[in-house]
């Protein structure tokens, strides 16, 4: 979730069509008590090239050493599902001056101009990074393999499997693409509900919200998902 990649109550697509999070909590995954905040170092960069690559899409401060970005938005879901045993890290950049419509506090609605991205690491290798961009045509999803070398990542259409060695399995934008539709926008795993109340609170102290929101409730405890 989501950002760029399916981060809802919908779970992950695998590459064979059954879903990596299989649709199953990770119940050693607290629930957050304070969101995740960023070291000063780099900012994230326009996307030059085709887009092929990963490296000129600009969303990490450092692509070398995998840094994030200083000005990424990152966030974890209350609660995680299970994906084959995967670690992820997601962070949201937002266009210059941008804000986050909560209007309807059940539909968020992202700027154009977002990306919202998702990373995978499985076995202490990078597997593969999502990246969901809104743009004034409508979303745009894209996925990337990342090498055994850890150097680059390559856009995929048709999946992969056993990325880097591991027995992870990348999705095809065909099964990313249905996940994402069932929300307007795309944007999965990124709304009230899913996120813990310090970390609306502090986005919203923050002024990433059109409508402040100075105490947030949302959502039954111990339901939310990914």
């Amino acid at each position: 979730d989501d950002g760029a990649e399916s981060d809802s109550g919908t779970a992950d697509a695998g590459a064979d069509g059954v879903p990596d999070d299989a649709g199953v909590l990770d119940s050693t995954v607290p629930p957050l008590d304070a969101p995740v905040m960023m070291d000063a170092g780099p900012t994230s960069q326009p996307a030059t090239g085709d887009g092929t690559l990963l490296s000129m899409q600009g969303v990490y401060g450092d692509f070398a050493t995998h840094l994030l970005p200083s000005d990424g938005i990152t966030y974890t879901p209350r609660w995680e599902l299970w994906t084959d045993g995967a670690t992820k890290r997601r962070w949201i950049l937002l266009p210059a001056g941008g804000r986050i419509d909560n209007t309807n506090q059940d539909h968020w609605k992202f700027p154009v101009g977002t990306r919202l991205v998702k990373e995978f690491t499985r076995d202490q290798q990078l597997v593969e990074t999502r990246i969901l961009e809104l743009l004034a045509s409508g979303p745009s999803l894209r996925t990337y393999v990342w090498n055994a070398a850890q150097t680059e990542a390559v856009l995929t259409i048709d999946g992969a499997s056993n990325v880097a060695g591991t027995q992870h399995d990348v999705p095809t934008a065909h099964e990313c693409g249905k996940c994402h539709q069932s929300e307007t926008g795309g944007a999965l795993g990124v709304q009230a509900v899913q996120l813990s109340s310090s970390t609306i609170a502090a986005w919203s102290n923050a002024n990433r919200f059109v409508v402040p929101i100075a105490n947030p409730t949302f959502g039954p405890t111990g339901t939310a998902t990914e």
